[in-house]
């Protein structure tokens, strides 16, 4: 395997441990034990920006430069979301 496919496959399971991890949080109707899967969560979150840091640095993977407009666009979508909840 090369190192692409290697930090590929790592970034696909850290990514799916991370969608799991949420998904008991969500679940998880003890107080301590969910605040403590959720820095579980955070520690997990930080290992997947660490592997996507890596391959940008290696230019495995592209990143696409945001400009404020395209920002702002993303947070007011997103708000309208939160406020029909």
């Amino acid at each position: 395997m090369t190192d692409q496919e290697i930090l590929s496959q790592l970034l696909y399971t850290e990514k799916n441990l991370s969608n799991r991890y949420n998904k008991i949080i969500t679940k998880c109707v003890n107080n301590k034990l969910r605040n403590e899967l959720s820095n579980i969560l955070e520690n997990q979150n930080r290992i997947v920006f660490d592997i996507e840091d890596e391959m940008i640095k290696r230019q495995f993977i592209v990143e696409t430069p945001s400009n404020s407009e395209d920002i702002n666009s993303v947070k007011e979508k997103y708000s309208k979301n939160i406020d029909k909840i």
